[in-house]
Formats: C-alpha cells, sequence, structure tokens
C-alpha cells in the first residue's frame, strides 16, 4: 500500500483500466490500494514497476508530463509490447528527500490526519554573512 507523506491514514488506490490513482480514506474493497513491486517493465536493474494486486497484467504509469498536476494511471496487458509505456511505467527507487523525526507522531483531525514534528528537526542552518565597510 502507499501512503502519502502529507495525508497519513489515506492511501494511493486505483479505479480501474485507464482511470487516475486517487488519494482515498477507505478504498471500497481494500483491494484497489494493493501494489505489488516488481522488476521495471523497461528491463533495467535499478527500475521496479507497481502492478494492481486484484488486476494482473495492470501497472502504474505515468504520462510522461513531469509538471505539476501530472497524473498516475493504471493500464493493463494490452500496453505490454509498448516500449514507451514500459519506460512510463519503470520508477527508480531512492532514499528519499525527508524522514520522519524519531518522535513524530500522526494526530487524528476530525477531517484529515496530520503528521506533528518538532520544530527544530525543520532548522535552517544556512547563514549570510554582511560586512559594514566604512571608508
Amino acid at each position: 500500500m502507499l501512503e502519502p507523506f502529507d495525508l497519513p491514514g489515506m492511501l494511493v488506490a486505483h479505479q480501474g483500466t485507464n482511470d487516475k490513482l486517487v488519494v482515498t480514506n477507505s478504498p471500497n474493497d481494500g483491494s484497489s490500494s494493493y501494489f505489488r513491486v516488481v522488476s521495471g517493465l523497461d528491463g533495467r536493474h535499478e527500475t521496479v514497476s507497481l502492478e494492481s494486486d486484484n488486476q494482473k497484467g495492470c501497472f502504474v504509469y505515468g504520462d510522461g508530463n513531469l509538471t505539476s498536476g501530472a497524473s498516475l494511471k493504471l493500464s493493463g496487458s494490452t500496453e505490454l509490447s509498448n516500449a514507451k509505456f514500459k519506460q512510463r511505467a519503470s520508477f527508480v527507487m531512492q532514499k528519499g528527500i525527508s524522514k520522519y523525526n524519531p518522535i513524530s507522531f500522526v494526530a487524528k483531525g476530525a477531517n484529515r490526519n496530520f503528521v506533528l514534528s518538532p520544530l527544530l528537526s525543520f532548522r535552517d542552518e544556512s547563514y549570510a554573512v554582511y560586512f559594514k565597510i566604512e571608508s
């Protein structure tokens, strides 16, 4: 299951083949939010693909648009012969940009949950040096 970093307790789920992935609080049957990590369809060693658990042969893919608001979809075995689809359905797993602080926790709100972390973990340690030069 995939949980968005800024929406703890929510799950990424699919709505069926060729539909966008959504973030949901409670999927209908629960199985639409299960994805299996498999070797990348593009054949490279450093990539992985996400196969739907309840729709075998259907993979998460991006539309190739790497701009804000781009969406991910689920597509089936009809696309598996397409090299462009294989590339767009393959993802590189890397270390995340950020990690939860060890004393972070999830606070349950009325409409959504929130990750709470100590403020000192967000401290920025960069400084600018200015010189006052007088003649």
